[in-house]
């Protein structure tokens, strides 16, 4: 049976997940105790993509199993930012939304804390939407998850999504854990898609 015309379209556009959809921009690897992680100059460093998707693994140093990663964008701080969650760990699922938490950045769980098993990281993929656009609020969406083996043993998996209330294009982007300070291994690679 011939493959529909449309279908070769699109694979041959790269859309379908092929081709060169997604291209590193830049990677920050953490090798000693850093309370932060700062994507700058993003306008210049993204040029010519539409979207943006940042694919980390963290730990911290904190005394808990998990931590929650912030997020503020272009430095706003103060109730610019909404978000609402959905995580689930097996027997029990969740839901939240930023009304009930500080609004001042967006939050994302999933770090792996201190008590977690020796080498155990989160993970997160999260995409930010038409970030150079002005005629949008900024829109983002993610996907957590936390694995931890031992006596701890726990696991986690958390769908986020969010905005910043701003149609300024995005310029920057820094992270940070709720407390402490992400531990060597974690890594932050930001890619563009265009």
């Amino acid at each position: 049976m011939p493959i529909p015309l449309g279908v070769l379209a699109v694979a041959g556009a790269g859309a379908a997940g092929g081709g060169n959809s997604f291209d590193l921009l830049q990677t920050t690897l953490i090798t000693s105790n850093t309370a932060s992680v700062n994507f700058s100059s993003i306008n210049t460093l993204a040029s010519g993509y539409k979207h943006l998707e940042l694919r980390a693994t963290m730990r911290n140093n904190t005394s808990f199993v998990l931590e929650d990663l912030k997020i503020q964008f272009n430095g706003v701080t103060g109730s610019s930012y909404n978000f609402h969650y959905l995580n689930g760990n097996g027997s029990a699922v969740n839901t939240g939304v930023a009304s009930s938490i500080p609004n001042d950045v967006i939050q994302i769980r999933n770090i792996a804390g201190n008590t977690a098993g020796s080498n155990q990281f989160g993970a997160m993929t999260l995409s930010l939407l038409d970030f150079g656009s002005t005629n949008k609020t900024k829109t983002i969406r993610a996907m957590s998850g936390l694995l931890v083996t031992g006596s701890e043993n726990f696991s986690q998996v958390e769908l986020t999504s969010g905005f910043l209330n701003s149609t300024n294009a995005i310029t920057s982007m820094l992270l940070f854990p709720a407390s402490g300070s992400f531990v060597s291994g974690s890594r932050f690679s930001l890619y563009g898609i265009k």
